[in-house]
């Protein structure tokens, strides 16, 4: 399967499981964590990695599907048309201690 092909997939199998929204233990454990308690300890930290967000009158916190599968994509270093590995470019460019 190429790169693109798995991008596709992996967000497609997301949206349908999952629909446009994560939440719950389906949210931090797609985040990597296996507790609820070390994604809140995460969550005070400020490390989630992606945009998450309350909704007016819904209990809980929430991430859209499609930001938290690029995330996974993103960590997985898997390139789609060279998007990811420009990206990951720009970040050893903006790190690298400038003459």
């Amino acid at each position: 399967m190429t790169p693109n092909a798995e991008i596709q997939d992996l967000k497609t199998r997301m949206h349908v499981e999952h629909g446009p929204l994560l939440q719950g233990s389906a949210l931090y454990r797609a985040l990597g964590y296996n507790t609820y308690a070390a994604f809140h300890r995460a969550r005070q930290r400020g490390d989630i990695g992606v945009h998450i967000f309350p909704i007016a009158g819904r209990r809980g916190i929430f991430a859209l599907t499609e930001e938290v599968a690029n995330w996974i994509i993103k960590q997985a270093g898997i390139v789609e048309d060279g998007a990811v590995a420009d990206s990951q470019e720009k970040e050893k460019e903006q790190s690298a201690p400038h003459a």
